[in-house]
């Protein structure tokens, strides 16, 4: 039998612990709201032999997420192969298959970059892939990236 005390009693632990958890559930989501991303543009996203084209990445970070300064790679991967996952392994691909767009640190949250480019005269998939470090890296760290993105544009 269950008295009018113990059901009180009850009634407010699981008052208490349903807001604890509602509590922990919203600073989850929280957080990821507030994680590093970048978004990657080309413009146009098909483009002709000699046509000049732009990609525009835009980043976003929190200074809790970085040592020092972020630091951005971006690469124009000449193949329809996905990006790799990281700027070392991006990197590793054959010099024929990718040139680096841009390597530098991103002062400030949040950033736009925008690039010029002229496509040559090679058809096919192209990705432009970014990796966004918490600290300045080179192309052999073993630092993950805090934000990757992957945007893919067509050489017509």
């Amino acid at each position: 039998m269950i008295c009018a005390g113990n059901t009180a009693r009850l009634a407010r632990r699981r008052a208490l612990l349903a807001g604890v958890g509602l509590a922990l559930f919203a600073g989850a989501g929280a957080a990821n709201a507030e994680a590093a991303s970048l978004r990657i543009s080309v413009s146009p996203a098909k483009v002709r032999p000699g046509q000049q084209y732009k990609i525009t990445v835009v980043g976003n970070f929190q200074p809790r997420e970085v040592h020092g300064t972020a630091y951005l790679w971006e690469f124009l991967q000449y193949t329809a192969g996905a990006c790799q996952r990281t700027a070392k392994a991006e990197n590793a691909l054959p010099a024929a298959d990718l040139s680096v767009d841009f390597r530098g640190r991103e002062r400030g949250s949040p950033f736009t970059r925008l690039d010029h480019w002229r496509a040559g005269n090679f058809t096919g998939v192209r990705h432009v892939c970014a990796y966004l470090y918490p600290k300045v890296v080179s192309a052999r760290t073993t630092v993950r990236p805090i934000a990757t993105a992957d945007a893919r544009y067509r050489d017509v």
